[in-house]
């Protein structure tokens, strides 16, 4: 218990308990001539060898900060499925957003059937890919789902004649009366589906091989040695730029309802932080006590999940009295909340994704160059949200042989995506790192549920398309609180460093200025690179038109170039903190600065990031220092 306080004051030992302090409330009644009082309080009878004549009376009050359940702890069956079902919501509309993109840039924009294949496929890997992270890779509550920066360069691919789409046209079957979509290919008439696989399988081919590099980062220990030149200074501005350039996104959610999505961000905000200092009453029976009163931070905890539902009905009410325009071509339409219904009905009950479904994997130079380009962004923005999700678990950064595991399991994902055909690879999610900031809850059991329930929503297919019909302005609204966290989680690192240096305020300034100049000239200026080489072209514009690695490229070059100490970067107090968590603590109060808001006080040791099954005589072994994915006796804290 923290900040206990002690008070004589009779012959009997009172224990007040307040939030959800379930394990501490275990431990309590595990004396079993305890008997209960009243909510939170609990008097204890029985002989004592030592002053019994004394009452001792315990407050607990835990932190405002302090987590409810820790990476290890598995919330009771009730509040498990809630905590999931609020992670799930946050990103249950990138599937089918994903699969949209995905299907215009193979041609496939008016194949529906094709468009459900890939939806499904899209949302088993996000299930498979959550729950191998959380047990098998870097083993902290990190969601994994698809990534849009793989998917775009190809739609700007597509510009170009080798990846244009044919004209079409339907063409009656006279033997059954049937439709069949045909391309035009060459002045020859085929079928458009065997364009679309071609593609598919082109693209599937050429993300296989990228997620064969991207494991081999993890699998060599390339991360841990990238990991050494990248520091706060580089995470800051990658993961800024990324945040600055979000909001695009953000606002092509909410501006289809700015009331409805201003509704669930304030909600989210009132319960979250506004109503922080107070507990939610609670009608409670027990056959003891019959009806009493509990108090627990359930606005709180669920804060994000009540918005939601909040913002989905008022969505609901304006739908059915016509307030949001019913035209298609509206923005207000997609605030409707049956502007996607039509999903429900296209998607089977029953869908089983495997690899080889759309045929053989192909290559294609043009995909692969686009890949390999953000897997290394890939790699860059998930050693940040590691580093950012360790800092909301209270956990000590994560270790060189727990980082490497990460990017081995994204990459293994990555892999099984390409075989799949789902046309994109799957990434780290900030998003939901915010939300566990916002509910303190860092349960690595809620992050195995999402992704079984992603996996079942990817099989029984109505199940998942009932959370894809959520109004977009109450995603909107969502996002406006997920990404503002990871934004505020990750400026927190400058902290680490010297603050009063004129090297690191130079860099972070001018990586940031770079990161939004180059993209925004190369937008303006798309046909001003000009080398000979049709493929170079395209991978420089791609590079320069990314925010995120503009900055962190420039970022990190110049903080590894530019003279200064480890202390003045940041740089070694992270690697203390990545091997020493309690050493960490005192060198940043020897330093002076506030241990609150640096030090994260901890509420775990480097034992969260192991393998439990793996037996403790094999870290001995000297072949365990050869194999950058397990820790070796030498890591021990």
């Amino acid at each position: 218990m923290e900040n206990v306080d002690f008070h004589k004051n009779g012959d009997i030992k009172l224990f007040r308990i307040s939030g959800l302090e379930r394990e501490h409330e275990k431990k309590l009644r595990s004396n079993e001539n305890e008997t209960p009082m009243s909510s939170g309080i609990y008097v204890i009878s029985g002989e004592a060898s030592f002053e019994a004549e004394k009452t001792i009376q315990i407050e607990a009050q835990p932190r405002a900060d302090s987590l409810l359940y820790k990476l290890d702890e598995t919330p009771p069956a009730h509040y498990l499925l809630l905590f999931a079902i609020q992670q799930c919501c946050l990103a249950i509309s990138t599937p089918l957003g994903t699969a949209v993109i995905v299907a215009e840039a193979v041609c496939a924009q008016d194949e529906q059937d094709i468009k459900v294949r890939i939806l499904s496929s899209t949302m088993l890997m996000m299930g498979l890919s959550t729950f191998a992270m959380t047990t098998f890779g870097v083993r902290l509550p990190i969601f994994q789902g698809p990534s849009a920066t793989y998917i775009i360069p190809l739609l700007a691919m597509m510009s170009l004649p080798e990846f244009s789409c044919p004209a079409t046209f339907i063409q009656v079957d006279s033997r059954d009366n049937s439709s069949v979509l045909m391309a035009v290919v060459n002045n020859v008439s085929v079928i458009n589906q065997e364009i679309v696989f071609a593609r598919l399988n082109a693209y599937g081919g050429s993300l296989l091989l990228a997620g064969f590099l991207h494991f081999l980062f993890g699998m060599t220990g390339l991360v841990s040695i990238i990991t050494r030149f990248v520091g706060p200074i580089t995470i800051v501005p990658v993961v800024t730029l990324f945040g600055i350039y979000i909001h695009t996104v953000v606002v092509s959610f909410s501006e289809t309802n700015w009331l409805v999505a201003a509704i669930t961000a304030s909600t989210c905000l009132i319960f979250a932080l506004y109503l922080s200092n107070y507990n939610t009453p609670v009608p409670f029976w027990t056959p003891g006590r019959g009806f009493h009163i509990i108090w627990q931070p359930l606005h709180q905890t669920f804060a994000l999940l009540i918005s939601i539902i909040i913002g989905w009905l008022i969505s609901y009410a304006m739908t059915e009295t016509d307030f949001l325009s019913s035209d298609p071509k509206s923005v207000s339409f997609n605030a409707r909340t049956d502007a996607r219904a039509g999903v429900i009905d296209e998607v089977p009950w029953f869908l089983f994704p495997y690899p080889g479904q759309f045929g053989v994997p192909s290559f294609s130079i043009g995909a692969f160059i686009t890949f390999l380009i953000n897997t290394v962004l890939s790699v860059l923005d998930s050693i940040a949200d590691y580093n950012a999700c360790a800092k909301v678990s209270k956990a000590p950064p994560p270790p060189a042989y727990s980082i490497n595991r990460g990017i081995a399991v994204e990459g293994l994902m990555s892999m099984l995506s390409g075989s799949m055909g789902c046309g994109h690879a799957t990434v780290s999610y900030g998003e939901n790192i915010g939300i566990i900031g916002i509910s303190r809850v860092a349960s690595r059991s809620v992050f195995q549920l999402v992704g079984f329930m992603y996996i079942v929503f990817a099989v029984f297919g109505k199940v998942g398309a009932f959370f894809i019909t959520m109004p977009y302005s109450v995603v909107g609204g969502s996002q406006i609180i997920s990404f503002g966290i990871l934004i505020g989680v990750i400026l927190s690192y400058l902290r680490l460093i010297d603050l009063n240096s004129t090297r690191n305020l130079s860099i972070i300034g001018i990586a940031l200025l770079l990161g939004m100049m180059l993209p925004y000239w190369v937008q303006k200026n798309p046909n001003a690179i000009h080398t000979g080489i049709g493929q170079l072209d395209n991978v420089i514009l791609l590079c320069l038109s990314n925010p995120s690695f503009v900055g962190g490229f420039f970022a990190c070059f110049m903080d590894n170039t530019v003279p200064g100490t480890k202390e003045e970067r940041g740089v070694a107090l992270e690697l203390i903190a990545a091997t020493e968590p309690h050493v960490y603590e005192e060198n940043i109060l020897t330093t002076g600065a506030p241990s609150a808001d640096i030090s994260r006080h901890f509420e775990h040791d480097m034992s969260v990031y192991r393998l439990p099954w793996i037996d403790e005589t094999f870290r001995k072994w000297k072949i365990a220092k050869f194999i950058p994915i397990f820790e070796s006796k030498k890591s021990d804290v």
